[in-house]
């Protein structure tokens, strides 16, 4: 399902037809603004390139259970039952009132084994984020999407709550990280999740806790890995630990060059 429905968005189709239901996609021809869903139609705000990035982690990762933290207008719950085979999605939003269509589309049409939707539930919420997935994920989850706020504090306290909870070689996804990098942007005073991206990176590098870290056109993934997650994780344990000029300070202080201070085999700069 994931093959074909990638095959058609590649080749320029705007949406993709299962049986009744039909799923759009983000294209240039797609107005977010005009778009009028239906009780069988359904967008999700997703291009072509995210698609293919799915679809690279389903030929790697068996997803059998999916947590989404954004639900929308509900295309992607509707994308992601449709193209994985799931036993368990659930998708949580802060939104209090439901989406009607989403919810008839569970009743009629639902392909996974059990789906939930979770309203009212702020991804900054470590508290309600456990209890749901001490509720839906037992025995703990293969994929998260983050696809909410997308702005760098709550998406921290989304990431240390919900990172934790993957299976070993489960991928974490954080979905348009890279907003306030095009034009024209307006995140108004909060800060985007570049930095998310870097602290990732500074764990990646010293903890082992990470498997690798995937870079790509609308989202970066985390694999996690083997090692044991620590108790209460945390991403500013895991921060650049380099102070800039320490070896300079460090061959000041010894009056050499050739102090014992400096690093073997590192030769500093020439002034």
């Amino acid at each position: 399902m994931l093959e074909d429905f990638y095959d058609k968005v590649r080749t320029g189709a705007d949406s993709v037809r299962f049986g009744d239901v039909e799923i759009y996609i983000l294209s240039k021809s797609m107005n977010i603004k005009t778009f009028v869903p239906g009780d069988d139609k359904f967008f999700m705000a997703k291009s072509a390139p995210y698609v293919a990035g799915y679809k690279d982690i389903a030929n790697r990762v068996q997803v059998k259970n999916l947590l989404e933290i954004g639900i929308y207008k509900g295309g992607s719950v509707v994308f992601f039952d449709k193209t994985f085979n799931l036993d368990q999605l659930t998708a949580v939003d802060i939104i209090q009132d439901r989406v009607p269509n989403l919810d008839r589309y569970v009743k009629k049409h639902a392909n996974s084994k059990q789906i939930s939707l979770h309203y009212g539930i702020d991804q900054s919420d470590r508290v309600a984020l456990n209890e749901l997935i001490d509720q839906d994920f037992p025995d703990g989850i293969d994929m998260v999407i983050d696809d909410a706020c997308h702005f760098y504090g709550p998406s921290k306290a989304t990431f240390e709550t919900v990172f934790p909870r993957l299976r070993p070689g489960g991928v974490y996804v954080v979905e348009d990280w890279s907003w306030s990098h095009s034009t024209p942007s307006n995140g108004g005073d909060n800060e985007d999740a570049t930095r998310l991206l870097h602290e990732i990176i500074a764990m990646h590098a010293s903890s082992g806790l990470a498997q690798s870290i995937d870079l790509r056109p609308g989202f970066f993934s985390v694999t996690r890995g083997a090692k044991p997650m620590p108790d209460n994780f945390k991403l500013d344990d895991y921060a650049l630990k380099h102070r800039v000029g320490a070896l300079r300070d460090d061959v000041s202080a010894a009056g050499s060059a050739n102090s014992q201070a400096t690093p073997q085999g590192f030769a500093p700069p020439a002034s």
